[in-house]
């Protein structure tokens, strides 16, 4: 009967439709790895002087000692505000400190310099410790853009940056995409630190909440 063939013809088409979706959706959680937004443009910079670059190195004999540190990486700034390392230093320091409001407007600033995926990594803790989760996922995606630009740059030379992407899936809850990330840079690498690394990570991902996944990277 017509009316049969129509209800079969319903019944194949509802269910194409379903392991369409579930196919994608098994595909974008275990596979796709997310573009993240466009990024901004670096600036032109200038080298930095030698007495910047003294001055932001100055943060090694301040570890213990940060507060003067920061005094001394405020005169690097002061004399060069476009030297990159200078902000990260400091950002560096004021989280040591717990000062992540602070640390924020740092990374900001490098950000506009350097957009890169470590800067907004960080950037994106900060924002979690100071309770802003969707400020945070936004750095992430803007992490995983910055990410995604370095390794399609240089293809041959991306598994650090290819294990700081998985890094960042692994924040944004892609734990599937960022494991496949991680086993593949292990078994392939040449390096047998970076091999080790991703080894230990794969192993924390194992027994770690997923709703403590920031400690895994820093002292949460």
């Amino acid at each position: 009967m017509p009316t049969r063939r129509v209800l079969r013809l319903v019944v194949v088409v509802v269910l194409l439709a379903v392991v369409t979706v579930g196919g994608w959706t098994f595909y974008d959680h275990y596979y796709r790895i997310p573009q993240g937004p466009p990024l901004p443009e670096n600036p032109p910079q200038t080298p930095p002087t030698k007495e910047v670059i003294e001055l932001s190195k100055a943060i090694r004999e301040h570890l213990a000692e940060p507060e003067k540190g920061l005094v001394l990486l405020d005169k690097a700034i002061e004399i060069d505000p476009t030297y990159g390392q200078a902000w990260a230093s400091k950002a560096t320091l004021l989280i040591n400190l717990k000062r992540y409001r602070e640390a924020s407007v740092c990374l900001e600033k490098l950000e506009s310099l350097q957009p890169r995926g470590s800067s907004y990594l960080v950037h994106a803790f900060c924002m979690h410790k100071l309770g802003e989760p969707e400020e945070a996922r936004r750095l992430l995606m803007r992490a995983l853009s910055a990410h995604n630009y370095a390794i399609a740059e240089k293809p041959n030379r991306a598994e650090w940056t290819r294990s700081g992407r998985a890094t960042v899936l692994y924040l944004l809850g892609r734990r599937p995409v960022a494991e496949r990330e991680l086993s593949w840079i292990a078994k392939h690498t040449d390096n047998t630190d970076l091999a080790y690394i991703c080894q230990r990570m794969l192993a924390s991902f194992a027994i770690t909440d997923p709703a403590n996944r920031w400690s895994l990277l820093f002292d949460d």
